[in-house]
């Protein structure tokens, strides 16, 4: 995360079309968060909730990803979440 403005670098498997909304979401979250310092506890919510979805639709393609692909995703969406909880970017 850009601590500037908020920007996400995601990781190649989640750039997918797929993902477009869920990807858009998160990044204005994280563009809130940037310009703000703090999430409310309902953006909090709404970023968990998000990154679920995507962990959902992620754990369908574990079958067409690659494995290495498949953690760094999953990793990276675990660490996302708790980033933008804690404010840390």
């Amino acid at each position: 995360l850009n601590s500037v403005t908020g920007q996400i670098q995601w990781p190649p498997v989640l750039l997918q079309e797929g993902f477009a909304a869920d990807r858009a979401a998160l990044e204005r979250l994280s563009a809130s968060l940037a310009e703000s310092g703090s999430l409310s506890f309902a953006d909090q919510m709404a970023a968990r909730k998000t990154v679920e979805s995507m962990s959902d639709q992620l754990k369908s393609q574990i079958r067409e990803v690659p494995h290495q692909d498949y953690m760094a995703s999953r990793n990276f969406l675990r660490s996302l979440v708790y980033a933008l909880a804690r404010g840390d970017l």
